[in-house]
C-alpha cells in the first residue's frame, strides 16, 4: 500500500509563511497525447493520477437546467509524460461526467464526478489505484468540484461550484456540516495538509481588468478560517497565446527540505505540460 503524503506544513504546529519567498522553476514535463479538460492531480510513487473530462456535447450556458454529454477519466501518467492508463468513470448516457479535484487516502483515490452545471448532483467515487476498481460511495445533491480527505478522522470535505460552500461528510455520506467558504478564490484542487487543514489552489477574476489571478490558500477545514493566503502571479501562455495562471487546474504539493514543491497542469488538450516549481519559505510563527 502506498503511503499518504507527508503532512505538508503541520505536524506538531501550524505555520505561517512570510512574503519573503522565492519561486524556482525546476522542470516542465511535456505530456504526450490528449489529456482533455484536466481537473485534479495526485502524485503517487512515480505516477501522476489526473482527473479529466472529455466533452462530447457542450452544455448550453444559457440553459443550465439542461446537461451536456461527456466522459470522465482518471489518467495515469509517467514522469516522462506518457499516458499509461485511462480509467473511464462513467458511461456516455450518465448525467454525472465531470470529475473535479481528487484526493488520496493511501489506498484509494477519491473523486467527485458531477453534472457539468451548478446546483446539480455528484457521485462520490473511490478507485483502488492497484486494481482500478471503481466504487460509488455516496451521492450529493450539489455540484462538488474538489475533495479533501482527512485521514486522521476519516472525514471527507468537498467544495461546490465556485467554492461558495464547503461540506463535510462521514465516509458513508452522512452530512456533518455545510458552511460558507470565506475565500474569494474558486478552488480547483485541494490537498490535505494535516492538523485539520488543506492547501487549496484556484483562480479569481480581477474585477478591474477581468484578468485571471491565481491563488494558494491554507484552510482550516473545521472552521473555514484562512490560515494563509498566497496570491500567485505565475502565468503560462496557452495555445492561443493567452496568459493563464498555473493554479487554474490540477495541483499537487510535496514537502522538501527548505520549502515545498508544486506540480501544476494549467494547459489542456494536446498542448499540456506539468510545471514543477519549488517555493522556499521561512517559518516565522507557530501556535497550537
Amino acid at each position: 500500500m502506498s503511503k499518504p503524503p507527508i503532512e505538508l506544513l503541520h505536524k506538531d504546529f501550524k505555520s505561517i509563511i512570510t512574503n519573503n519567498i522565492n519561486w524556482v522553476n525546476k522542470k516542465i514535463i511535456k505530456v504526450h497525447n490528449d489529456v482533455y479538460h484536466t481537473q485534479g492531480m495526485f502524485l503517487i510513487d512515480e505516477y501522476y493520477f489526473i482527473s479529466t473530462v472529455k466533452i462530447i456535447k457542450e452544455i448550453d450556458r444559457k440553459k443550465l437546467k439542461e446537461n451536456g454529454i461527456g466522459i470522465g477519466y482518471i489518467l495515469r501518467i509517467s514522469k516522462q509524460g506518457e499516458i499509461l492508463d485511462k480509467i473511464k468513470l462513467n458511461d456516455i448516457n450518465d448525467k454525472c461526467y465531470h470529475p473535479g479535484g481528487i484526493e488520496y487516502d493511501g489506498k484509494y483515490l477519491w473523486i467527485p464526478n458531477a453534472e457539468y452545471r451548478p446546483n446539480s448532483s455528484t457521485n462520490i467515487l473511490r478507485i483502488n489505484i492497484k486494481t482500478f476498481k471503481i466504487e460509488l460511495m455516496f451521492k450529493v445533491k450539489d455540484h462538488i468540484g474538489a475533495l479533501v480527505y482527512d485521514r486522521k478522522h476519516n472525514i471527507l470535505y468537498g467544495m461546490n461550484w465556485g467554492s461558495q460552500f464547503i461540506y463535510s461528510w462521514k465516509l458513508d455520506g452522512t452530512l456533518i456540516k455545510k458552511y460558507p467558504n470565506l475565500s474569494n478564490i474558486a478552488f480547483q484542487d485541494c490537498q490535505y495538509a494535516g492538523m485539520d487543514t488543506a492547501f487549496c489552489s484556484g483562480i479569481v477574476k480581477n474585477t478591474e481588468n477581468n484578468k485571471e489571478i491565481g491563488g494558494l490558500e491554507l484552510l482550516n477545514l473545521k472552521t473555514g478560517e484562512l490560515l494563509l493566503s498566497l496570491p500567485s502571479y505565475l502565468f503560462e501562455m496557452d495555445k492561443y497565446l493567452n496568459e493563464i495562471t498555473l493554479t487554474r487546474n490540477p495541483m499537487f504539493i510535496e514537502k522538501i527540505s527548505n520549502g515545498m514543491r508544486f506540480h501544476f497542469m494549467p494547459e489542456e488538450g494536446l498542448n499540456s505540460n506539468i510545471h514543477i516549481m519549488e517555493l522556499n519559505f521561512y517559518l516565522i510563527h507557530k501556535y497550537l
